[in-house]
């Protein structure tokens, strides 16, 4: 579990994923509530989607461009994560907008 991770995946050619707490035991669990009904949703996921969608770019340009994992981006666009300022800065970079275009149309 170091830094939030619940399981970290290494595969033979050096690529790494991993897996958030929740994601694990809503799966393992199903009974468990997925974070979703702690986070306060925004719209923030939506515009992030929008905007990737009209510069043509796929989930995985998206993911080259912001350093931020395709499953992560996913979570951020179906609003089931509220991403951090930082994550926020980079979805902006990936997409060559200013951050605030996030908030805002």
């Amino acid at each position: 579990m170091d830094g939030g991770l619940a399981a970290e995946v290494k595969f033979d050619d050096g690529r790494k994923t991993d897996f958030a707490p929740d994601f694990v035991l809503h799966h393992c669990e199903p009974a468990y509530e997925y974070h979703v009904s702690r986070v306060k949703p925004s719209r923030i996921g939506a515009r992030v989607r929008r905007l990737r969608k009209a510069r043509g770019l796929s989930l995985a340009a998206m993911a080259k461009r912001s350093g931020i994992r395709v499953p992560n981006i996913c979570r951020i666009e179906s609003c089931k994560h509220e991403p951090e300022w930082g994550t926020l800065e980079r979805l902006a970079r990936g997409l060559g907008v200013p951050v605030l275009r996030l908030f805002a149309e």
